[in-house]
């Protein structure tokens, strides 16, 4: 099961971004630092760079 999550100041017009169920805890919370765990193929890179894309799209951030 997948999760969409689309940024607040995001024009209608741009489709839904799927997040696996697993990694819902990106968003969740006011964590500093978030690690996520699994095997290959989990998903881990993908959705911890969407994650970080869609947090910025909202409000201005600096990533490292």
């Amino acid at each position: 099961m997948t999760a969409h999550a689309t940024p607040r100041s995001a024009s209608s017009s741009l489709p839904p971004v799927r997040i696996p169920e697993a990694f819902r805890f990106l968003f969740e919370g006011k964590a500093r630092y978030r690690v996520g765990h699994g095997g290959r193929g989990s998903g881990k890179s993908h959705s911890f760079a969407t994650a970080l894309v869609l947090k910025a799209a909202q409000q201005p951030k600096r990533i490292l």
